[in-house]
């Protein structure tokens, strides 16, 4: 009887080390709401590696690559179900990222390369082009029970702005937002440099309000102006000023 038991105990031991990586996927996938998926899975739930994928959700949108992704299970704490892992993205950040899962929280510090493409799931800007890449880096972004904490930066260089109805659309150079979690509120800030126009911008989505002020520089051809012109609400000595609902509200 203690033979057979000690031998139970080896076995589940075994498969837990050894527990394939497709596991974490699929943890990965229900938690994003089958937004992100992991695909190439190659090692254990504990060391891995696998491609990052952000689905497409229609027939019309592409499914865009966040890069490949290893990890590394560096504490896990039994008693309170929770883990931490180190994560590497190739390529690799500013500074490697670190997750830390539980049963009802998940935090992330470090920093992560996306597409700015990504953008392009949001509602808002749907039928838009969006390119160059984005940086985001934080020491500390934390959600538990639906509600979160934290301060991120996001530096997005190259960056292209193109609606659908102007070709060619607007360069913006490199813009950085700082973005504020507090609970179940979100408020960004963005600023530019370089690039065709000068764009500031704040959100709130507390206040449930978007300002954008939109200042062409001199070399604005007379199409960017004639659009800036039909889809603001006017020019004021500041800018071309657009005041907006946030999304969802």
């Amino acid at each position: 009887m203690r033979r057979a038991l000690l031998l139970l105990v080896l076995t589940a031991v075994a498969l837990a080390v050894l527990a394939p990586a497709w596991l974490l996927g699929r943890g990965v996938q229900e938690r994003s709401g089958g937004l992100v998926e992991l695909r190439k899975m190659s090692g254990t739930i504990w060391n891995g590696e696998a491609d990052a994928i952000v689905r497409a959700r229609t027939a019309s949108e592409h499914e865009i690559l966040l890069g490949r992704i290893a990890w590394r299970v560096d504490q896990v704490d039994w008693q309170h179900r929770a883990l931490t892992m180190a994560v590497h993205q190739t390529p690799a950040g500013p500074r490697p990222a670190t997750i830390a899962l539980g049963a009802d929280h998940v935090r992330f510090a470090g920093s992560a390369r996306l597409p700015a493409s990504i953008a392009g799931r949001v509602r808002l800007l749907a039928g838009w082009t969006i390119a160059g890449e984005v940086v985001v880096d934080t020491d500390a972004l934390e959600w538990a029970d639906g509600a979160g904490t934290g301060t991120a930066t996001a530096i997005w260089r190259d960056a292209i702005l193109i609606p659908p109805d102007l070709p060619g659309g607007f360069a913006l150079g490199e813009v950085t937002a700082r973005v504020v979690l507090e609970g179940t509120a979100l408020a960004v800030s963005v600023r530019n440099s370089g690039g065709a126009i000068d764009l500031t911008g704040d959100g709130s989505s507390r206040a449930g309000t978007v300002t954008l002020l939109l200042q062409p520089h001199a070399g604005a051809s007379s199409a960017q102006l004639a659009w800036l012109q039909s889809h603001t609400m006017g020019r004021t000595p500041r800018g071309y000023a657009i005041d907006a609902s946030w999304p969802g509200r």
